[in-house]
């Protein structure tokens, strides 16, 4: 459905049931092109399965949850030719609430440009991700954005992996400091062309609640926590664990940049906090602080073990947003249900296809260009 032609999508199935194969079988487009699994591969797994079936000169990762924006190949194309020594890039995102039939949280919206490396990773290790004051919508993640395909060849020569390498275990925030290793700066495209839906059955939700036991199954990690200072299952603890590994295996950008020990405990016990308003048990929130306690005492002494918790339990500021964008979610929480204000606001839609700009009930002959 996309105005744009010169693509390929590659469609892999990792060991699902019929259903995937039955809704493949409805399409004869010769740009499709249909894969399966011989078992159930993890994350890593599969994205290193599936992305060495394209053939195409920029690969994008699009989960099952996720769309492109009507238009975003087409702007894609145009940005990548016109700067044509990109490897990596990322995009700006959207969320759509489909429970609620509306436009979800959004990420704050960086200006488009090159953005350099090592900037991004000082960025990582030194601020909170989960607040608005990260570049994490720059980060280029793969889910994201993309790469070029002599980027990942690049990395599948020195390792012999772009996602699955050995101690990750994520392969986006992995790829991200594979990118940023081998490359001295990434371009943003500050346009939303990427539409994410089902946030409440993600890996990150689930993560978020402390809900990790499947997804450590299928990793398989003897020690899925090495070279970080406590054993709990926080996202932030993880990536961190993936910066150590993706440093020592590729070097590059990441040689000289290491971990900021304060910020890191910082940012876990600002986790800590939205693991707690997601719904993770008491049982388990006690434990994590224990160990969160203990470590941040061994490694950064019990004065500053108190300070960093003091701070934790103040109230958090008020949104540093623009008021520009305050205003807007003032406009779209009050009056987006009535019709007139929602077509300038475009913040409600019957489904994820129209949020994406795509007429869902228009005839396929003219969704081609």
């Amino acid at each position: 459905m996309q105005d744009f032609d010169s693509f390929e999508c590659i469609v892999s199935d990792n060991f699902n049931d019929a259903s995937t194969r039955l809704a493949i079988d409805d399409f004869t487009d010769e740009r499709l092109r249909y894969y399966r699994t011989q078992t159930l591969l993890n994350m890593m797994e599969h994205w290193e399965f599936a992305t060495l079936k394209a053939t195409g000169e920029f690969v994008i990762v699009l989960a099952d949850r996720k769309l492109l924006f009507q238009g975003a190949l087409r702007r894609l194309r145009s940005e990548l030719f016109r700067h044509q020594s990109v490897r990596a890039f990322s995009v700006g995102v959207s969320v759509f609430d489909e429970a609620r039939g509306r436009m979800g949280w959004r990420p704050r919206q960086r200006g488009s440009g090159f953005y350099e490396s090592v900037n991004l990773i000082q960025d990582f290790l030194t601020v909170n991700v989960f607040s608005q004051e990260s570049m994490d919508p720059v980060f280029p993640k793969t889910l994201n954005g993309g790469y070029h395909r002599s980027l990942a060849e690049d990395a599948r020569k020195r390792t012999g992996h772009y996602f699955d390498n050995a101690g990750v275990t994520t392969p986006d925030f992995s790829s991200f400091f594979i990118n940023c290793a081998l490359e001295p700066r990434i371009l943003h495209v500050g346009t939303r062309l990427i539409l994410t839906q089902g946030e409440a059955d993600s890996n990150g939700r689930r993560f978020g609640t402390g809900d990790t036991t499947e997804y450590m199954r299928l990793l398989g990690r003897e020690d899925p926590y090495k070279g970080v200072p406590l054993k709990i299952p926080f996202i932030y603890n993880l990536l961190m664990v993936d910066y150590l590994a993706i440093q020592g295996l590729y070097g590059g950008n990441l040689t000289s940049l290491t971990p900021d020990w304060e910020s890191f405990f910082r940012t876990l016990r600002a986790e800590f906090q939205l693991k707690a308003g997601a719904g993770a048990s008491d049982e388990a929130l006690g434990q994590w602080l224990s160990s969160w306690r203990g470590a941040c005492e061994r490694v950064l002494g019990p004065q500053k073990a108190k300070e960093i918790e003091r701070s934790s339990k103040e109230p958090a500021p008020a949104s540093s947003g623009t008021l520009l964008e305050h205003l807007r979610d003032f406009i779209n929480h009050r009056f987006s249900h009535w019709p007139a204000v929602n077509r300038v606001m475009r913040h409600r839609f019957n489904s994820a296809l129209e949020a994406a700009g795509f007429d869902p009930v228009a005839p396929m002959a003219s969704r081609r260009p």
